[in-house]
């Protein structure tokens, strides 16, 4: 709708002033504003309830239904196992022989193959499957285990060797050592026959080839060199002897052999030669069936540097004395009797040398009168040793008496042939040691003792006051009396007769008036 103009109010003006024309001015009319509504009140909103979602629920785990172990070392050994269930909480597997099993006492808790010997396998984990590298315990193997089924590994082999002990020997060895493929194996060197065992000897030095078969007939090839050995190197064994006669008559002969066993040159560090020695002594006599015999004999053998001796063996006399040998013929009349003695003596030497002597030696008298057997060992006196006035000491038969360092011999004393006096032994006044007696060292030999001949005393033994020895005794024996024994036995002795002794004593008061 359209408005009318409107009309100003004109402007009075004072009288005089000057007036201007008026015109009319038409103004639009004014905008008209529309009218805003006001909202309504607001209210206060109800609360709105939201439902609770279902979960989703979590799916169930899933386990490899089959696991493969296979050992990282030749042989390529493989087990298979199946999923078995929940045991001690964790997923179990089971094969034909073990089990793969989850060990929760076990501190800290592992997974074991149950049933292996001698050491298990392990693997240190507490996932739900273990897989990856487990260790077999008490060894260096290790084994893989994966998931799936085992797949065949291929036929695999390695060869060890050995070479020869010396050039041109041919005692060369090879060993195969196959995994993997379907066992048994089988071995040949010519592709034609074949061998169940692993092993072949005798073999000369170069290149060779080993062929290796298992059960299905597959054929895999390995070649092997074997080193020539060193050049031999001769070792001599030397023995060394030289022969000495000590008496020659009719009716008394006497020779002994002195001899010494070496090798050379030296030999290598850990080898040794071993051998026996035989050593003879003899000489041919002559004498008739009627004359007396007597045959006599000493040895002396001693290991010197890396020797040692094993056996000293038993000796053979060899005599003919009842048959006559000429020209190799028996003969009943005359001839020449063979008499002699043999000693074998085994030892092992690494360096060093053996040593030894032996003699042999026979008298004979047609009458049967004895005679005097030369004692041509002499006497070894030791170092520090004293020996007071009016002393005998006999030459020892073969060998020498010896008086070993600081024996100390007081005045009147006896000392037979072969005797053996320790170090440091002191003996009294008039005491009489007969033959081949061996005393100890530190021993104390108390004045007027007897010690009969051969027997032997140990280290440290004291004998009392005129004590008459018949026996032997070991080291640090007190003995006395004669026979001589233990004191502590005279003493028990002492004691039992002197309770005799009061027996009757008092009897002879009971029944005899004094």
């Amino acid at each position: 709708m359209q408005s009318s103009p409107r009309e100003i109010p004109r402007p009075e003006f004072a009288p005089n002033s000057e007036r201007f024309p008026i015109e009319t001015l038409c103004l639009p009319p004014p905008e008209r504003v529309p009218m805003i509504e006001a909202p309504p009140p607001m209210s206060e909103p109800s609360p709105t309830t939201t439902p609770t979602p279902t979960p989703t629920p979590s799916p169930l785990p899933t386990y490899p239904s089959e696991l493969c172990l296979t050992k990282n070392q030749a042989p390529n050994t493989q087990y298979a196992f199946g999923y078995k269930g929940i045991v001690n909480g964790k997923p179990s597997w089971t094969g034909s022989t073990y089990d793969v099993v989850y060990n929760n006492t076990n501190t800290p808790p592992r997974w074991e193959i149950s049933g292996y010997s001698p050491n298990n396998i392990i693997l240190q984990s507490n996932a739900n499957i273990p897989q990856g590298l487990w260790t077999e315990l008490g060894s260096s193997n290790t084994w893989l285990m994966t998931t799936g089924t085992c797949v065949t590994a291929a036929l695999n082999a390695s060869v060890s060797k050995t070479m020869e002990s010396c050039l041109n020997q041919s005692d060369g060895t090879i060993t195969v050592t196959a995994w993997a493929g379907v066992p048994p194996y089988s071995y040949s060197l010519d592709a034609l026959t074949y061998q169940s065992s692993p092993t072949f000897t005798g073999l000369p030095s170069g290149l060779g080839t080993v062929y290796v078969k298992d059960s299905t007939g597959l054929v895999i090839i390995r070649g092997y060199s074997i080193l020539a050995g060193p050049a031999p190197t001769t070792y001599n064994l030397t023995l060394n002897s030289s022969i000495s006669t000590i008496t020659s008559s009719s009716s008394n002969n006497t020779k002994s052999v002195a001899w010494t066993l070496t090798v050379s040159p030296p030999l290598p560090a850990g080898v040794s030669i071993n051998t026996d020695i035989l050593i003879t002594n003899g000489f041919t006599n002559n004498y008739n069936s009627q004359q007396q015999i007597l045959f006599n004999r000493n040895y002396s053998v001693t290991a010197n540097g890396n020797a040692v001796i094993n056996t000293n063996g038993n000796e053979v006399i060899t005599s003919q004395s009842n048959t006559r040998l000429c020209n190799g013929n028996p003969s009943p009349n005359i001839g020449s009797i063979y008499s002699g003695i043999s000693k074998t003596y085994n030892v092992t030497l690494s360096g060093g040398s053996i040593t030894g002597t032996n003699t042999f030696g026979v008298e004979i008298d047609n009458q049967g009168v004895s005679h005097r057997i030369p004692q041509l060992g002499g006497v070894s006196i030791g170092n520090g040793v004293n020996i007071s006035s009016l002393c005998n000491i006999h030459a020892g038969t073969i060998d020498p008496t010896l008086i070993n360092d600081f024996v100390q011999i007081d005045s009147m004393v006896h000392i037979g042939h072969n005797c053996n006096i320790g170090k440091s032994t002191l003996i009294t006044a008039c005491t009489e040691i007969s033959g081949s007696v061996i005393l100890g060292e530190k021993c104390y030999i108390g004045p007027n003792s007897s010690l009969m001949n051969k027997i032997t005393l140990g280290n440290n033994v004291i004998v009392g006051l005129g004590a008459v020895v018949t026996k032997s005794f070991g080291s640090n024996s007190v003995i006395a009396g004669n026979p001589a024994d233990h004191t502590i036995n005279l003493k028990k002795n002492k004691e039992i007769l002197t309770q005799i002794m009061e027996e009757k004593k008092s009897n002879d008061e009971k029944y005899f008036v004094r």
